[in-house]
């Protein structure tokens, strides 16, 4: 279960942090993605690759007129990462199993999955309590403990 490996005490931020705070915690640190947490509640992910579409997709390619004037206007760097977080991510909880995960992470070509608790049958947009995060690097224990148990 996720529960078993799931990581606590990830690094967060607020959904007013400004872009230029976002850019230094992925320069000091090697993961992808970064939980974005109002009063405890997910609001979103702060992924690594959005940055780089925002700061290095070629403009001039860029047919739709909407999405060139978003991507331009959030080069400022005290831009909150409200304005450029992923609102929706892929979500598991706590009783989800490794194996699923397993087979989420491959399918959606997704590695970093915020851990949330629901509450009875909340709609899909409600905002969820966070509990942590989970990536493939938490999975290396239990990899590991299987590879053994076998030999």
């Amino acid at each position: 279960m996720v529960a078993d490996f799931l990581n606590t005490k990830p690094i967060t931020v607020t959904s007013d942090t400004p872009m230029a705070e976002i850019v230094k915690i992925f320069l000091d640190h090697s993961f992808g993605g970064i939980p974005v947490v109002d009063d405890g509640l997910l609001q979103g992910m702060a992924l690594k690759r959005d940055l780089l579409e925002i700061y290095f997709i070629p403009h001039h390619e860029v047919d739709d007129t909407e999405k060139l004037l978003r991507l331009v206007s959030l080069m400022d760097p005290l831009k909150p990462v409200s304005e450029f977080m992923e609102p929706d991510p892929i979500t598991v909880t706590p009783g989800y199993k490794a194996s699923q995960l397993a087979q989420l992470m491959l399918k959606d070509d997704t590695f970093l999955f915020p851990v949330i608790k629901k509450k009875g049958l909340l709609p899909f947009t409600a905002k969820r309590k966070f509990l942590g995060i989970v990536t493939p690097t938490d999975m290396l224990p239990l990899l590991y403990e299987a590879m053994v148990r076998e030999d």
